[in-house]
Order: C-alpha cells, then sequence, then structure tokens
C-alpha cells in the first residue's frame, strides 16, 4: 500500500470514499488538503482535513471494510504526521459516535501515540429513551413548563424573534416552526407570559432526538431543571423506549444537570491530539 496526495483537479478520485461534503470542500477551498490510499490498482482509503487554529484538523479518515487491519489506517497517518513533523503542528482527530462503535477507533489512535482530549468545553451524550427514568429528587411538576405545540404557530414565531436569543444562536436553524422540531416535546417554561428557557429537540432521518438547544435567558440553570425534569416524563410517555436521543453542544453549566436528570448518558464526542 502507499499513501499519495491528490491534486484539486483529482477530486473525482475521492467520490465514494468520502462524504459528498468533504469532497466538495476539498475541491472548493485551497487551504483542504487531501490523500488516497492505494493498494495495487484500487483506491481504497482517504484522509481530508486542514490546519486549524495550529494543528491538523481531520475532516474525514476511512479505509475500506475489507481492506482494514492491514495497515492502511497507520499508513495514511504516519505519512500525515511525517508531513506536518517539518512545521511542528499536531494532527486532532474529533467525532461523534455510538460508544461501541468508536471503541475500536479511539483504540486504533492510542496505537498510533494519539492522547484523549481530558477537558472538552463542550460535549455530546447519547442515551436510550428506555434508560431514562425521572429523577425522585424533584417532587413536583412545573405547571409553568409548556410545549412547543400547544404555544401554538404565533407565539413560537414571537419567539424566535427573542433578540437575547438570536444574540446568543440559540434559535434552531429554520426556527421553531422547522418540521423536523418534535413540538410535542420541545419544551418552554413560562413566567407570566413570557417564555424565559426552552428545550428544542429535533429528529433526524434515522429517528434519531437530538436534543441541540437548551437556553436560559439570564436565569438561574433551575429553570432548565424544571424542562428537563418534565421532558423525561414526556420521554417515557410519548418514544419508544429503543429509540436514541442525543442531548448535543453541552457546556460546563449544563453537564452537571445532564448528568443529575439522565445518569445513564453516555459520552459520545471525542477528541485526540497525536
Amino acid at each position: 500500500m502507499i499513501v499519495c496526495k491528490v491534486e484539486k483537479e483529482e477530486y473525482e478520485i475521492l467520490e465514494g470514499l468520502a462524504p459528498e461534503e468533504d469532497v466538495n470542500a476539498f475541491y472548493e477551498d485551497e487551504d483542504i488538503s487531501a490523500f488516497v490510499l492505494i493498494d495495487g490498482d484500487d483506491v481504497v482509503g482517504t484522509l481530508i482535513g486542514t490546519i486549524v487554529n495550529e494543528a491538523y484538523q481531520v475532516y474525514w479518515l476511512y479505509v475500506e471494510p475489507e481492506h482494514r487491519r492491514q495497515g492502511g489506517g497507520k499508513l495514511l497517518i504516519s505519512t500525515l504526521k511525517k508531513i506536518l513533523s517539518y512545521v511542528n503542528v499536531p494532527i486532532h482527530i474529533a467525532w461523534e459516535g455510538e460508544p461501541e462503535i468508536s471503541k475500536e477507533i479511539c483504540l486504533f489512535l492510542l496505537n498510533q501515540g494519539f492522547t484523549k482530549e481530558r477537558e472538552k468545553e463542550i460535549r455530546s451524550y447519547s442515551v436510550h429513551i428506555s434508560d431514562i427514568n425521572p429523577t425522585e429528587k424533584m417532587k413536583k411538576r412545573s405547571d409553568k413548563v409548556v410545549s412547543f405545540e400547544s404555544l401554538g404557530k404565533e407565539f413560537l414565531r414571537k419567539m424566535e424573534k427573542d433578540k437575547d436569543a438570536n444574540k446568543s444562536r440559540m434559535v434552531p436553524e429554520g426556527g421553531f416552526l422547522a418540521k423536523d422540531i418534535r413540538k410535542d416535546l420541545s419544551l418552554a417554561y413560562l413566567k407570566g407570559e413570557e417564555p424565559i428557557a426552552y428545550v428544542v429537540l429535533k429528529e433526524d432521518n434515522d429517528n434519531v432526538l437530538q436534543l441541540n438547544t437548551m437556553y436560559s435567558s439570564g436565569e438561574a440553570n433551575t429553570v432548565i431543571t424544571y424542562l428537563l425534569y418534565e421532558l423525561a416524563y414526556l420521554l417515557k410517555d410519548k418514544c419508544d423506549g429503543n429509540q436514541l436521543m442525543h442531548i448535543n453542544a453541552v457546556t460546563d453549566g449544563v453537564d452537571a444537570l445532564i448528568k443529575y436528570f439522565i445518569p445513564t448518558a453516555e459520552e459520545i464526542g471525542y477528541s485526540y491530539y497525536g
């Protein structure tokens, strides 16, 4: 096996080996580089990335299944390391994936001399609905928590115009009326007639729930606890136990709440440097 650098005009060689958006990004952005793994007459793997914040960020690393465990992935990494050694730039590989799938990737990277990033500013978690059990530590559900479904379209349109939420980028792409938002599961906490906090759940094409947005307008995280508590009940009532939920973009302030309300959630965000 050998590794070759891909020129921009050769971008079609990456098709079928990498997602379309990564192939297009490589072709359109002169700073993004790509390498291919060649075995005889066949292109069997690729690595795509670029230097970001003094580290080479790997966007895509892939070897065809039938060619794995033959040293191809190791060769891609070692070739990149050799190139980057001249400019003293480390490699950064980060991804999100289910723990059982990611274990093999983690082991591979450790064997290539990578180290796990211990302190991440943002984390992601995964949990099966059947593993969510509303905690008994909060005895009372709040009547101030209302579903998006109950609030109605006009109210949600008004929420979309909130300046603080928009400034914090806490209004989902497409707004609160987007088709992929589960309005029966997304919740707002009302203070009088004003929403002061909300959680937004989307459902992707793979039937995975995505908890991407947890917002509180200057209030303490106590308000978020009411939302998460009510959400736990709704998930158990409305969703199949085998359905997965991903909790994304969890910051330090919310991380403790997630662990408190959903202690069975497993971290699925991985970050390694080498």
